[in-house]
């Protein structure tokens, strides 16, 4: 009875490991990681051109995606202090 308990227990567990793979397989294939990342390099480059370099900016994206409103709300919480404290960051984790 418990080999065959232990052995339930080995199969769940590479199925969820092989589950876990192939999700993470799909995951990149998307290309998510790679579009959040350039979502985010965008947005720095924007708060750098601000708060550094002191000079206005225009975004526009011709792409036909939802980038433009997606760097310019990145941008105003990077820029925004109230954003940049430990505390409300942690309010913004799902729980």
């Amino acid at each position: 009875m418990a080999a065959v308990v232990i052995l339930n227990h080995l199969k769940e567990s590479h199925l969820l490991t092989y589950l876990l793979v192939r999700w993470l397989i799909n995951l990149e294939n998307t290309k998510w990681l790679q579009y959040i990342s350039g979502l985010l390099k965008a947005s720095l480059i924007v708060v750098n051109a601000i708060d550094k370099d002191r000079k206005p900016v225009l975004v526009h994206c011709s792409d036909g995606w939802d980038r433009t409103p997606q760097i310019v709300a990145l941008a105003e919480l990077m820029l925004d202090p109230y954003y940049r404290t430990v505390e409300v960051r942690l309010t913004m984790l799902p729980v």
